[in-house]
């Protein structure tokens, strides 16, 4: 004890995630409760784009879920191919910051120059994961969450018999 001030230390190790009830009662008669959150688990998110598109733009959809703290940000990744390399698309350092909590698109565009050139004939993959706002990560998604052929306008002919 320090003039009015009291100081624990409480062990938050074995504590499950929700909201609790801590309970104080001091020698002299005094007595408090206070309400707080631990928040251990991940949160939840997938993108979705439509299978094929005829234009060299479209629109993505990032969805997500934390039930205990809310979600932070999220973090796109896409690739050229089902064998091309994972590139960062929309992260906290680079294209839209989610920092704030605030999510004011979340349906970006991709294409037709940003974040890279899309070509006619490819298909696009695309992954995300989002951040709770005390710093879980979800599991990085080992298989795509949807992905988008880019098809070129179709010319139909007609069938001559003779």
């Amino acid at each position: 004890q320090e003039g009015n001030s009291y100081t624990a230390t409480l062990n938050l190790a074995s504590v499950t995630t929700g909201t609790h009830i801590l309970n104080i009662a001091l020698s002299g008669g005094g007595a408090a409760q206070v309400s707080f959150g631990v928040d251990r688990d991940a949160p939840l998110s997938t993108l979705n784009s439509p299978p094929v598109v005829y234009t060299p733009t479209f629109t993505v959809t990032i969805s997500g879920d934390d039930a205990v703290s809310g979600i932070a940000y999220f973090h796109a990744q896409y690739r050229i191919g089902i064998t091309g390399a994972w590139t960062d698309w929309l992260t906290r350092t680079a294209g839209w910051d989610y920092s704030t909590g605030n999510f004011s698109d979340l349906s970006p565009t991709f294409g037709p120059t940003q974040p890279v050139t899309v070509t006619l004939g490819a298909t696009y993959y695309f992954r995300v994961r989002a951040v709770d706002l005390v710093g879980n990560w979800e599991v990085e998604h080992s298989l795509p969450d949807t992905q988008t052929s880019v098809r070129g306008p179709t010319i139909y002919l007609p069938l001559v018999m003779r």
